[in-house]
Order: structure tokens, then C-alpha cells, then sequence
């Protein structure tokens, strides 16, 4: 499960208008890094912060969040996915040093901690999941937001030549959640990048092709191995286990034609499964079909 970062940007002075600052960095999960551009759009008319967020595991998919800024400049609210986040402003309003911020639900519990020193942005988090510890650090500078697209841009390593096969359809998630999804198969000779997408966020996960064996990575922290049914170019399956904490992971899946077909089963105490069912559309359509996942969105 990803875990959302609040960047905080700390205003020169508080202006009457948006003041807008890009940032670029890393972001690292359990000792696993990636890239991430942040721009951030500073209200105080509105009392808003506006963020916008893009990660190398997901370099396509635009996170975009606003902070709620009380009158006073203290505190503020921020809506998370199912989670509404809760936080602490350090400093003279709009001038801040600092922040923390906490959000829980009933499957999870998030904390993180911001800190500004020069040009440089520094967060530091923590996600519980029953029991399961997942820790993040992001660590940004300020650029000059002209170089915003060139930025965006090389955030994403796709081949030019890669084939993509898109769907979309519902996954039962392990927790007896039901949610909308867009998936993308992206195919090169030696990976396959399997991209999740729901509301408001996007799991990616890749598959380091060597003859039929992978070994499969979510970027942040676990891999996995495993085999690939079919042959090289038409792929038509694959199965592989990981290990997550606690928590023994076996997942099987289709690759290519009208349907997409994925089982996911934990095992702890007891085994808890997931299914994704999905069927095939045109990947031209794909942006739309993203963006209409986020304004479904609660």
C-alpha cells in the first residue's frame, strides 16, 4: 500500500495570490527508492495548499491533493484516500517550519513528520497495517518549475516500443473491500510493468523477465519469484510468492487478451484472498479512464 506524503512548502512571505514551488527528489520505502516530482500551490486566500504529485512507479497517474488550512494558520485537515488526515503547523502561518500529522481508519494508521531546512523538504512516515510496520522518507529540492515537463518526463523509463494491453473492472480486496479499477499490462523484452490503478492512487509492479523465471517487485518493500506461462511476446500468465512481514504472498494472473483474471491469498493465521476480474479496452482511452476513477472517488 502506498503511503501519501504531505510535503510541506514554506512561503518566503504569505502574499495575497498563490505562490507555486516544484520540488524533485526521492522517495524511499524500506531501503527502496524512487523518484518523485512534487509541485505545490500555496493559497492563503483560500486557505488551501494544492499539491501535485508524481512518482517513477506511476510516472502517468497525477496525485492531486489540497490541504485545508484553518483561519489561524495552526492546524489543518486533508482528505486520504478512505482516511481523513488531521495535523499541526510549526511556525508563523504560511512562513511554517514543520508539520505532523496523523490519520486512522479502521484498517490502518498513518503518521507523518515534515521539516524544511534551506531549499530542501524532508518527511518522514509511518503506516500500520494490523500489525504490519511500513516506514517512508522523502527528501526533495526546489527546482524551476519551466523544467516542470522535462522532469515529469524522466520519471517514466518506458521503452518507446513497449506493447500495452489495458482493462478494467473490480477488485476484491483481502479486507472484503469492493473497488473500481484500471489496470495496464506494458510488455518489453526483459520486464513487464502489471500498473493498478484506482481512486487516487496506482500500484505498479515489475516483473524482471530471465527465459520464462521473474522476479517481481513493488518498488518499495518486497520481491517476489516466480515463472511466466507461454512464450516470449505472448505471455499469458504468471505466478509468484513474496513475502510481506508476516504474511506469505501467493499470486497468480492472465497477461493479454479480452480478460484480465489476477487471485492474490495471504497467508498469516488464517488465508485472505483477493481477486481482480477485469476485461479489455482500447488503451487509448486510458487517461479518461484514469481521471474518471478519481472523480468517482468519495
Amino acid at each position: 500500500m502506498r503511503i501519501v506524503l504531505v510535503l510541506l512548502l514554506v512561503a518566503r512571505t504569505a502574499s495575497a495570490g498563490p505562490d507555486k514551488k516544484c520540488f524533485a527528489g526521492t522517495e524511499t520505502h524500506d531501503g527502496k527508492s524512487e523518484a518523485v516530482v512534487v509541485t505545490r500551490e500555496l493559497d492563503p486566500a483560500a486557505h488551501e495548499i494544492r499539491e501535485h504529485t508524481w512518482r517513477q512507479l506511476d510516472p502517468d497517474r497525477e496525485i492531486a491533493t489540497t490541504l485545508h488550512v484553518a483561519a489561524d494558520g495552526k492546524t489543518f485537515t486533508v482528505e486520504r484516500g478512505p482516511m481523513t488526515a488531521t495535523g499541526t503547523l510549526e511556525g508563523e502561518p504560511w512562513k511554517w517550519t514543520g508539520y505532523h500529522e496523523e490519520a486512522i481508519s479502521p484498517i490502518a494508521k498513518m503518521i507523518a513528520d515534515g521539516k524544511l531546512k534551506g531549499d530542501t523538504i524532508t518527511v518522514t512516515s509511518t503506516i500500520d497495517m494490523h500489525g504490519t510496520t511500513l516506514h517512508a522518507q522523502v527528501e526533495a529540492k526546489t527546482f524551476d518549475c519551466a523544467e516542470l515537463a522535462r522532469r515529469r518526463a524522466a520519471l517514466d523509463d518506458t521503452a518507446k516500443d513497449a506493447v500495452h494491453a489495458c482493462f478494467e473492472g473490480t477488485e476484491k480486496t483481502m479486507l472484503a473491500e469492493t473497488r473500481h479499477v484500471v489496470l495496464e499490462q506494458v510488455f518489453e523484452p526483459k520486464r513487464i510493468q502489471l500498473r493498478i490503478s484506482m481512486p487516487s492512487r496506482e500500484n505498479r509492479f515489475v516483473f524482471a523477465i530471465d527465459g520464462s523465471a521473474i522476479t517481481v517487485t513493488n518498488g518499495k518493500s518486497w520481491s517476489g519469484h516466480g515463472q511466466l506461462t507461454g512464450k516470449p511476446g505472448a505471455w499469458t500468465g504468471y505466478r509468484y510468492d513474496a513475502k510481506l512481514d508476516k504474511l506469505d504472498l501467493n499470486v497468480e494472473g492472465t497477461l493479454g487478451g479480452k480478460h484480465e483474471s489476477e487471485k492474490l491469498t495471504a497467508h498469516a493465521k488464517r488465508a485472505f484472498v483477493g481477486t481482480i476480474e477485469a476485461d479489455a479496452f482500447d488503451c487509448k482511452d486510458i487517461a479518461v479512464r484514469r481521471a474518471a476513477l478519481d472523480s468517482a472517488a468519495p
